[in-house]
C-alpha cells in the first residue's frame, strides 16, 4: 500500500512541480506566497518519503512562511520540531524551541488542530511548553520558600518548568551532578517526595502569596 501512494505522490509531482499559480500580475508579495507555498509542497512529499532532508525542508519552509502565511508558518513550525525529533537533523534544544514557537504561534491564531498536535507531541517527548521566566511559567522565586538559597530558586523554577537535569545544567551552567544535588537539599528542605510533589508545592505556594 505505501508502494502505491508514494508512486502516486511522485506522479503527482512529475505532473505539478509546483504549486499552481494564479494569472495575471505576479507581484513580490504574491511571489513569497508562491515561494512559501512551494517549500510547503516540499515539506510534505519529503514527509510522505519518509526522505532524510525532511527536517531541512520543513525548517525551511517555516522560515519562508513566517510573516507571509501565519497560520501555516505555525503549521510548518510545528512539523519541523517534530522532524527533529523523529528524524534528527538538530538537537533536542531545537526541538524544544520549535515546539515552543509553534505553540505560542498557535496560540495567537486559536489555530487549535495545530495547538492540539503540538501539545501531544510536546507531551510524548516531556517538552515543556512554557520556559523559565516566560508569560505563564509559574515564578516560584516570585513567592519565595523560607530558607532557600538564590541558586536552590533558581533551580526550583527549572523543576516547575518541567526541565529535565540536564536542561537545567545546561541552562545554569553547572553540572548534572550539582542540579542533583540542589535538588536533594530542595525536597529535604521543603520535604517534598519527589520532583513532581516539589513542584505542585512550589506552585501552591506561589498560588497562596499572589
Amino acid at each position: 500500500m505505501a508502494e502505491v501512494l508514494t508512486a502516486r505522490l511522485d506522479d503527482l509531482i512529475v505532473r505539478f512541480p509546483h504549486v499552481i499559480a494564479d494569472s495575471g500580475l505576479v507581484t513580490p508579495q504574491y511571489r513569497r506566497q508562491l515561494d512559501a507555498l512551494d517549500a510547503l509542497y516540499a515539506a510534505e512529499s519529503a514527509r510522505a518519503r519518509h526522505d532524510p532532508d525532511e527536517t531541512s525542508r520543513w525548517k525551511l519552509a517555516a522560515e519562508l512562511l513566517d510573516g507571509v502565511l501565519p497560520w501555516d508558518a505555525a503549521y510548518a513550525t510545528a512539523r519541523a520540531g517534530e522532524s527533529v525529533l523523529v528524524r534528527g537533523g538538530g538537537s533536542r534544544e531545537e526541538a524544544a524551541a520549535l515546539l515552543r514557537r509553534a505553540h505560542s504561534r498557535a496560540q495567537a491564531l486559536q489555530a487549535e488542530p495545530v495547538l492540539r498536535e503540538v501539545i501531544a507531541l510536546a507531551r510524548s517527548a516531556r517538552i515543556p511548553l512554557v520556559g523559565v521566566g516566560a508569560p505563564g511559567a509559574a515564578r516560584p522565586a516570585d513567592h519565595p520558600i523560607a530558607g532557600l538559597t538564590a541558586r536552590e530558586r533558581e533551580v526550583l523554577d527549572h523543576v516547575v518548568a518541567g526541565r529535565t537535569y540536564g536542561e537545567i545544567a545546561r541552562d545554569l551552567f553547572v553540572s548534572e551532578k550539582t542540579v542533583s544535588s540542589h535538588v536533594s537539599n530542595l525536597l529535604r528542605k521543603t520535604g517534598a517526595a519527589n520532583r513532581v510533589e516539589l513542584a505542585q508545592l512550589a506552585r501552591h505556594a506561589a498560588e497562596g502569596s499572589a
